[in-house]
């Protein structure tokens, strides 16, 4: 589903402005779901969490690709799309994966 709507935002893009911060706001939530089922589940040998947040991140890029024209945007984007992005790079191969999403 993550794909199609990536192609979706891709051929509509000029008309994304009025769906881009909502899209990014049930895009960020689909990714903290992702993460807290992946640290509920013990299976480590499972790349199905990580490969459904890979899409959403993925896709959260190219919503705001789309979007890169209209930079007032982006402030209502962020607040959602920031923490996401603070979570990915905080994280290494040995960091437990502890952390919750930010309150909103």
């Amino acid at each position: 589903m993550i794909t199609t709507l990536e192609a979706l935002i891709e051929t509509f893009s000029d008309d994304m402005a009025q769906y881009a911060t909502q899209l990014a706001q049930h895009l960020a939530n689909a990714f903290w779901r992702v993460q807290q089922a992946d640290e509920e589940n013990d299976d480590d040998d499972d790349d199905t969490a990580a490969l459904a947040a890979y899409g959403c991140v993925r896709t959260i890029g190219t919503l705001l690709e789309a979007v890169s024209t209209l930079p007032h945007l982006y402030p209502q984007a962020c607040c959602w799309v920031l923490g996401v992005c603070i979570y990915i790079t905080q994280q290494t191969p040995h960091t437990q994966q502890s952390q919750s999403p930010p309150t909103q």
